[in-house]
C-alpha cells in the first residue's frame, strides 16, 4: 500500500514539536475557555460537584518510548478517543479544548501530559467524574503498544485497561482497541450497528492523521498558518478526512488566517503522487517528515541519493525566537499604562494581554510591529480593596516569521 510505505520513512526528519452528547465540534481554544481555566484554576470560580457518572475527560497521552517523532499521538490519540466517545448517546465528553485550556493553565510549559497521580484534581476542575489517561509505550516503527487507565475522580482511584498494540501504520485500529477497553470498563455496551459504526475511523491513513495531529498541536500554540498548512496537508494524503476539512474551515471563517488564501476549505487538495517505480531504490527515502521552518512546523519529502553516497538536504535555520520586555512594573491602580518592547517585529494580527484579576480590565493595541501598549482605566472599585499587585499576561503573540515568544510572558505590575 502507498501509505504504508510512504509512512515508512518517517524517521528521515525529526519531529522538533515540543491544553456533550453530540459530536464534538471545534478545534481552536477560544479566549473564554483560557479565561474560565485561568479564574477556576485561581479560585475565582468554583468547579460544580461532580454528580454525572458518565461525565468523562481525555487527558494527553504521554510518550514513553523517548521518541520526539512520536509526539505527535500525545494529543491525537486524546482527541480521536473523544470525538468517538462524543457520539455516544449515554455519555458527557468534556470538550478536547476546554481540557487543554485547562492543562496550559495548570501546568504551563511542563508539557501536556498528566500523571495518574496528577489526574483527580483535573477531573475535579474539569467537574468530570471520569477521566482516560494513557501512554504510548513502544515506538519502533513497526509497531506500537498503548496503555490507557480509566481514573475514578471523586473516589480518586485508577483502574487499568488492557494493552493495545498493532503495527503504526495501523493506527487508526489501534486508537480503536483504546475506544472499546474503555466502553468495556464503563459498562457500555452498545448494539451492533451503533459499535460498526464507531469501528470506522476518521482516516485510515497514518500520514494523514500525523498532519492532522500535528496541525491541532500548533493550533493550540496559537500557530493558525501552520496549522492550516497541516491541515490541508492531511486533506492532501486523504481527501475524505472531514475531521481536518472541519478544523481548516474553522480557522478561515474565524478570520484566523487574514492573508491567507481560503482556497484549501473551497476545493479538494489533490492526493500526493507515488514516487516512480524508478526511484523505489532501497536508498530512497521520501516520508512524512517534519522539521522546524521560522520556529514553526513545515511538512517536507526528504530524498536521499542513491548509489550509497547520496546527499541530504538540511533545514533551514531557525528563526531568532522573540522575546519582550516591558518598560515600568511601577503603575497606578486606577488609570495607567505600560509598553511592552519585543526583540523582533511581531504579527499583529496575534496575540493579546489579560490581567490576572477577572475584575481588573485591561485593552491592549499595536504601536508599532515591536511596541504593544495595555492601558486600563475607571478601576476605582477594584483599587479600593487591599490588591497591592496584578499580572498582566501575554497570550499567543507571533513574530512576523511564525515564531511563537520566548521566554517570559507573564509581568507583575505593583501599584503605587
Amino acid at each position: 500500500m502507498r501509505h504504508r510505505s510512504f509512512f515508512r520513512y518517517l524517521c528521515t526528519a525529526t519531529l522538533l514539536l515540543y491544553g456533550s452528547t453530540a459530536v464534538q465540534a471545534g478545534q481552536v481554544i477560544s479566549r473564554e475557555e483560557r479565561d474560565w481555566a485561568r479564574q477556576v484554576v485561581s479560585g475565582q470560580v468554583q468547579p460544580d460537584e461532580v454528580t454525572n457518572s458518565k461525565t468523562i475527560a481525555v487527558l494527553n497521552f504521554h510518550n514513553r518510548t523517548g521518541q520526539k517523532r512520536l509526539d505527535a499521538l500525545q494529543k491525537g490519540m486524546a482527541l480521536l478517543l473523544s470525538h468517538d466517545l462524543a457520539k455516544i448517546e449515554s455519555i458527557t465528553v468534556i470538550q478536547r479544548t476546554k481540557v487543554q485550556a485547562l492543562l496550559d493553565e495548570v501546568q504551563p510549559g511542563t508539557g501536556d501530559a498528566v500523571e495518574d497521580s496528577a489526574a483527580p484534581r483535573i477531573g475535579k476542575l474539569l467537574d468530570a467524574y471520569y477521566m482516560v489517561n494513557g501512554a504510548i509505550t513502544e515506538g519502533s516503527i513497526e509497531q506500537l503498544a498503548v496503555n490507557t487507565s480509566l481514573i475514578d475522580v471523586p473516589f480518586g482511584t485508577t483502574s487499568p485497561l488492557p494493552s493495545a498494540a498493532g503495527p503504526i501504520d495501523e493506527l487508526y485500529r489501534i486508537q480503536k482497541d483504546v475506544l472499546f477497553h474503555v466502553l468495556d470498563s464503563l459498562n457500555i455496551y452498545l448494539p451492533t450497528k451503533e459499535r460498526r459504526g464507531l469501528e470506522v475511523p476518521p482516516s485510515a491513513s497514518t500520514p494523514a492523521l500525523l498532519a492532522f495531529f500535528l496541525g491541532i498541536d500548533a493550533s493550540d500554540r496559537g500557530q493558525y498558518r501552520q496549522a492550516a498548512d497541516l491541515y490541508t496537508r492531511a486533506l492532501a494524503e486523504d481527501p475524505s478526512f472531514d475531521l481536518a476539512r472541519e478544523a481548516l474551515q474553522e480557522l478561515t471563517e474565524g478570520n484566523l488566517l487574514a492573508d491567507l488564501e481560503a482556497a484549501p476549505v473551497a476545493r479538494t487538495p489533490e492526493p500526493l503522487p507515488p514516487p516512480p517505480e524508478s526511484e523505489m531504490s532501497s536508498s530512497m527515502k521520501i516520508g512524512l517528515g517534519v522539521a522546524a521552518v521560522a520556529g514553526g512546523v513545515a511538512l517536507i519529502a526528504a530524498a536521499g541519493g542513491g548509489g550509497g553516497g547520496g546527499g541530504s538536504s538540511e533545514p533551514p535555520p531557525a528563526e531568532p525566537e522573540p522575546t519582550v520586555a516591558i518598560d515600568t512594573t511601577s503603575v497606578t491602580c486606577a488609570e495607567d499604562a505600560v509598553t511592552f518592547t519585543f526583540s523582533e517585529p511581531m504579527d499583529t494580527r496575534f496575540g493579546y494581554a489579560d490581567s490576572s484579576e477577572a475584575s481588573f480590565t485591561v485593552t491592549g493595541s499595536w504601536l508599532d510591529v515591536q511596541h504593544y501598549r495595555t492601558s486600563w482605566s475607571g478601576q476605582e472599585t477594584f483599587c479600593e480593596g487591599t490588591v497591592t499587585s496584578v499580572d498582566i499576561i501575554l497570550t499567543n503573540f507571533q513574530s512576523e516569521d511564525a515564531t511563537p515568544l520566548s521566554g517570559r510572558t507573564a509581568f507583575t505590575l505593583e501599584f503605587e
